[in-house]
């Protein structure tokens, strides 16, 4: 029996051996953990099981593997072991699988963090590829800088030939923006401050306004880095400033009308008595700006953030205010008359003595607002807007609600309702 016992062991030993040079795919040896929780794994529940027999002295099992009877007390006494190895069995499959999905989660968080890091790596070396890509475009900035001061010599009313405003474009095409390093790590805006310091030195050059109007139309500044720039009084109308960042800018009397400014940061700017009528400012960063007296007729300011910005005495006729946030804005005094303020933000907004004569007020949040004195008589608003200033907490409302009722405009035909804020006694 006992030589029985050893041949059978020596069977079991050959197997696993044979499992692990088939794993191992010899001569090549596999670099890799999961060979070893592998055997090891398998050569556990050999022993285990080698083991079991053993303790409990159940060679009735072994005889049965290799041919022989055993006696009715024996097979019993087999039965009661094969049950016990059987649950053993089911908590080995369990502690193996658990085992194994923690292994797999482990791997798993393994591989994204290698993989973001990798990313970075690639991303760094992108951002090191064209940041030289630019300093090299530095000697060409130099070189069209140096074509502008010969014609500005040359020619007494200081304009520019074409070539020269050519030139600049295909330059300013070229200015790409980046990520730049910032501390420790990448910034999370692209910028170029070539194109920043291109427009810089134009506007320094005294350019004859003709000349000047052909480069703002024909080159890009989109992504210029102009944080902290002085531009305060130029005339920069038609201009693409596209995602350009214009942080705490001194941008006082500029003149940015009819321009590109989608996308560009004007964080804590200085835009008093700036004009950004008909310009296309959507999803801006207006948030901390000053803007009083600002000229804002007709621009488009959809999804744009102007919290606690500063926008007394501005005009705002016609402008789109679209799903802005307003929050904590100050709008003393200011003309929004047919202006657009659909789905706005316009929570604890000091909006006393403002003109909102004709504006859609459709679904704005005026939660905490200030309405003391603003003129809303034929605004869009709905069915039931003098009720909700009571859920607003609407500073102002008693005012407004006796002096105002709600009218429905809707055409006939129309299957949507228009209801208008109607002024008693003017309608």
């Amino acid at each position: 029996m006992k030589r029985n016992l050893r041949r059978l062991i020596i069977i079991l030993m050959c197997v696993a051996v044979g499992w692990a040079v088939g794993f191992l795919r010899l001569p090549y040896v596999e670099e890799n953990q999961s060979f070893w929780v592998g055997f090891i794994s398998g050569f556990t529940l050999i022993v285990l099981f080698v083991a079991l027999l053993i303790v409990w002295n159940k060679y009735e099992l072994l005889i049965k593997l290799i041919g022989k009877h055993g006696t009715a007390e024996g097979v019993i006494s087999m039965k009661r072991t094969y049950r016990i190895i059987g649950v053993i069995t089911i908590l080995l499959v369990l502690m193996g699988w658990i085992f194994s999905a923690v292994l797999f989660d482990y791997d798993k968080t393994s591989a994204e963090i290698q993989h973001n890091n990798q990313t970075t790596i690639i991303q760094e070396q992108a951002r090191l590829i064209r940041e030289l890509q630019n300093r090299d475009a530095g000697n060409l900035l130099s070189n069209a800088i140096r074509l502008v001061e010969n014609d500005l010599t040359l020619n007494v009313n200081r304009s520019l030939n074409s070539t020269t405003i050519n030139s600049i474009a295909v330059l300013s095409s070229s200015l790409n923006p980046y990520q730049m390093m910032e501390g420790d790590s990448l910034s999370s805006i692209p910028r170029s401050p070539e194109r920043g310091q291109l427009l810089r030195l134009l506007c320094a050059l005294d350019i004859d306004s003709v000349s000047f109007r052909q480069i703002k139309t024909k080159a890009t500044f989109q992504g210029a880095d102009l944080r902290s720039a002085e531009l305060s009084g130029l005339d920069l109308s038609y201009i693409d400033l596209g995602g350009a960042d214009l942080s705490n800018a001194f941008l006082d009397g500029v003149n940015l009308s009819h321009s590109n400014l989608n996308g560009a940061s004007f964080w804590g700017a200085n835009l008093t008595d700036a004009d950004l009528s008909h310009s296309s400012a959507k999803r801006c960063n207006l948030s901390w700006t000053e803007m009083n007296s600002i000229n804002l007729n007709s621009a488009n300011l959809n999804g744009s953030s102007l919290c606690t910005a500063q926008i007394t005495n501005a005009q705002l006729r016609s402008t789109k205010l679209r799903w802005t946030d307003m929050s904590g804005a100050l709008l003393l005094n200011s003309n929004c008359h047919g202006s657009e303020l659909f789905g706005a933000n316009l929570t604890r907004a000091n909006l006393s003595d403002g003109v909102f004569i004709e504006s859609l007020l459709r679904r704005a949040n005026f939660t905490d607002a200030i309405l003391d004195g603003s003129k809303l008589y034929h605004a869009d608003v709905e069915k039931d807007w003098l009720e909700k200033l009571n859920e607003w907490n609407v500073i102002g409302r008693k005012v407004i609600q006796e002096n105002h009722r709600i009218k429905d405009v809707t055409p006939a035909g129309q299957e949507t309702s228009i209801y208008e804020l109607i002024k008693k006694g003017l309608d």
